[in-house]
């Protein structure tokens, strides 16, 4: 598997965290189950939804805190829990991104419509409008 192209990432072949691998697990045997998407893509897809759910779940339990400091959890000033909420958010649209990426890949799209020309019984060429 080469590093370079992530959309194609199987989480289930490599060491990815505990939390990472369980919601995939759970998303890819649903997508399978029920036929959706490609089914060379569902690992990836699965395993982006999951990166998704685990970073904004990390960001509501620790940024979330840091902010508020209602209880002591930042010792840095305001600016330095901004700065690091901003990294945060751009990770979070990273992984958006890389998984709008993947989906749009995976959808199985139905075949294009063939256009259907109407008869014209007068001999006149159809035009297109």
């Amino acid at each position: 598997m080469s590093t370079e192209n992530t959309r194609y990432f199987k989480p289930f072949d490599s060491s990815v965290p505990t939390e990472e691998l369980e919601i995939t697990r759970l998303i890819f045997e649903r997508l399978k189950k029920e036929r959706c998407l490609k089914e060379d893509e569902r690992e990836s897809i699965a395993y982006r939804i999951a990166e998704i759910m685990v970073a904004a779940k990390d960001m509501y339990t620790r940024s979330l805190p840091r902010l508020t400091n209602v209880s002591g959890e930042s010792d840095s000033p305001m600016d330095d829990d901004l700065l690091g909420l901003q990294m945060t958010f751009q990770h979070l649209c990273d992984l958006m991104h890389e998984y709008d990426s993947s989906y749009l890949q995976a959808l199985r799209l139905p075949p294009p419509e063939k256009k259907v020309e109407a008869a014209d019984i007068s001999g006149a060429p159809i035009e297109d409008f």
